[in-house]
């Protein structure tokens, strides 16, 4: 078969060539044979049967993720804080290397530091971003109060030093904390805490969770 190609310049007519195209019978044979002989391979499926929620890892897929950061990371779980005094932050962040924490009127405010940024804030905590399941928690100007984390709520906290929180956003290069609480299939379906000491500090909690039909869970704290 032929076909020409006409191309128009300014108002003249030219001819600039004839293509030609030839379609060999062999050819379309070939199509045909691969389009009668479609293969089909056998049906893949997928399941997961573990108990775990969906949306929150769990401790051990935390450690796997903190791993593979090629920096100063830090998995605190919350057994390790638990059997002792947790009136602040300081209680549990203490014990991480690179993290200063200090209680700064005696009570809940606690000023945290990574690696020294935000040392000299004189009030609040700044520099470092703080999340709760890996959402921000922190305020839009990048302060951040330490009374609005529950610790004993938390199954594992994760540290990120430095710029190992940069997948958490640029804006905060001290680093970032993120407290990931617990859900239905890691609470106890009923667990008691409570705390006293001098000067009438008391420090109850009440807590628990469960898994529903269906896979959903739920987890509740009350704690003063």
């Amino acid at each position: 078969m032929q076909a020409k190609i006409r191309v128009w310049w300014g108002q003249a007519a030219c001819w600039s060539g004839v293509l030609t195209a030839f379609a060999g019978t062999a050819g379309f044979g070939i199509v045909a044979q691969a389009n009668a002989a479609q293969l089909e391979l056998p049906a893949i499926e997928v399941s997961d049967t573990s108990p775990h929620s969906l949306v929150i890892p769990s401790s051990q897929q935390a450690v796997d993720k903190l791993k593979k950061v090629p920096g100063g990371t830090s998995l605190i779980q919350s057994e390790e804080y638990r059997n002792g005094p947790t009136s602040n932050l300081q209680d549990v962040l203490e014990f991480a290397p690179g993290v200063f924490a200090q209680n700064r009127f005696s009570g809940d405010e606690v000023r945290i530091s990574i690696r020294g940024s935000g040392i000299s804030q004189a009030f609040a905590v700044k520099g470092l971003r703080y999340l709760r399941n890996g959402l921000p928690v922190s305020e839009a100007d990048g302060d951040f109060h330490s009374q609005l984390i529950e610790p004993l709520t938390a199954q594992y906290v994760e540290v990120y030093r430095g710029a190992n929180a940069l997948e958490y956003g640029a804006s905060s290069l001290g680093g970032a904390i993120n407290f990931v609480t617990h859900t239905g299939y890691t609470a106890e379906p009923l667990r008691l805490h409570f705390e006293g000491g001098s000067d009438g500090f008391i420090r109850p909690q009440v807590s628990g969770g469960a898994v529903l039909p269906g896979g959903w869970d739920f987890y509740g704290s009350v704690s003063g």
